[in-house]
This record gives structure tokens, C-alpha cells and sequence, in this order.
């Protein structure tokens, strides 16, 4: 899925979603730890001491 303007909409996630695609979580740990779509990984771009 290659779009030139790089968006997604709101379809575009549940199709993701349906077929257990691995999301790249980029928050913080502590946030990602309170919720995140289950075939997500977090790759944090912050540790929760640098916020």
C-alpha cells in the first residue's frame, strides 16, 4: 500500500487490523503499556525518562 501524499484513512487501518498486520507503535512506553492495537510493537522514539 504506497500512496504518494503517505496518508492513511480510516479504512485503511481496518483493513490493516483485519489482516493482523504489525503496527509500529511509536510512543512511550508508559503510554503504550495503557493501551495499543494488539499486533502492534513498540519502538518508542523517546524513553519515558526523555519526556
Amino acid at each position: 500500500m504506497t500512496r504518494p501524499d503517505a496518508s492513511l484513512d480510516s479504512g485503511d487501518f481496518r483493513a490493516l487490523f483485519l489482516n493482523d498486520v504489525p503496527l509500529i507503535d511509536t510512543r512511550a512506553p508508559v503510554e503504550f503499556k495503557r493501551g495499543a492495537f494488539p499486533t502492534s510493537v513498540n519502538l518508542p522514539l523517546m524513553t519515558d525518562e526523555e519526556r
